[in-house]
């Protein structure tokens, strides 16, 4: 069988046999599973790929955009002198969520340098959780 043949959404159904599997091309495939046919488990193996790819360029992109608007906020919570830690926080966490894409690194330093002015403790356990972010 060629891959020609099998386009995504394509359903095969085999004479029944005991225990045959269908061919089935599907984006919502169970990484790990498998349909039988060896062609058919690689049109879905790409598939899963091509879409996790196309999720983190999303992702990135979206990231991107929300940069300036995250920037202005830091630098109005730094120049107003707002002590929200809930507002600071809910900053530094969406900075943490960044970081594995590589954006944030000097926002959440400035952020949480600031913050430590703050919450020396709570700073400290950001500081802590940048590390192990950035380890990963």
């Amino acid at each position: 069988m060629s891959n020609k043949k099998y386009q995504l959404g394509h359903i095969s159904f085999r004479p029944y046999e005991a225990g045959a599997p269908c061919d089935v091309v599907s984006p919502q495939a169970k990484p790990g599973a498998k349909a039988g046919n060896p062609c058919i488990d690689k049109i879905n193996e790409q598939l899963i790929e091509e879409e996790i790819i196309n999720k983190i360029k999303a992702l990135q992109e979206l990231f991107k955009a929300e940069m300036p608007h995250i920037r202005q906020n830091i630098e109005k919570i730094i120049t107003n002198h707002i002590n929200s830690k809930k507002q600071i926080e809910n900053l530094l966490d969406t900075l943490l969520d960044m970081l594995p894409m590589g954006y944030g690194k000097r926002e959440f330093k400035m952020l949480n340098n600031y913050y430590f002015t703050i919450s020396k403790r709570n700073s400290r356990a950001y500081s802590r959780f940048y590390e192990e972010t950035i380890k990963k």
